[in-house]
């Protein structure tokens, strides 16, 4: 694979910014600066009809699909804990056992399980409209301008 090269020509306002970013940031050089600028434009410019998302877009996402998971079970968790203790403190207090507590770590079980499903159609819902909201960007781009007056 060969290598190729782009000439281009900036303004020295754009150059300094340019000089900013890379002392500010992990780049070594303007051409270092310059191929991660470009990488990350072209994988944000992917084709928004053929349904993918970016790849920055899609570990994002990812990444808080893996959060929203661990904060179910920790909800799901914490539930049956609370109910488990209201159950034993209602002994402890009456001094009898009482079927409602296990009834109630069931209930608890239930509603967690109830809110990840609500949680995991709204996630998919919210992706969905992202990649809506891109295709009609990527519409209104390639829209021939309309004349006026």
């Amino acid at each position: 694979m060969s290598e190729g090269a782009i000439h281009l020509r900036i303004s020295e306002d754009l150059m300094d910014l340019v000089d900013q970013a890379r002392i500010t940031g992990k780049h070594r050089s303007r051409a270092d600066l310059a191929r991660s600028a470009l990488r990350q434009y072209l994988d944000l410019e992917q084709d928004p009809d053929s349904g993918q998302i970016s790849k920055p877009m899609k570990t994002r996402l990812d990444r808080l699909d893996r959060q929203l998971v661990q904060m179910q079970v920790n909800q799901s968790t914490l539930m049956i804990l609370v109910a488990q203790m209201i159950g034993e403190l209602f002994q402890t207090v009456t001094g009898k056992e009482d079927l409602n507590a296990a009834l109630a770590v069931k209930e608890a079980f239930d509603t967690a399980q109830q809110q990840h499903d609500n949680i995991q159609g709204r996630s998919q819902e919210i992706v969905a409209q992202m990649i809506q909201q891109a295709r009609q960007q990527a519409a209104q781009k390639t829209k021939p301008p309309t004349e006026t007056g």
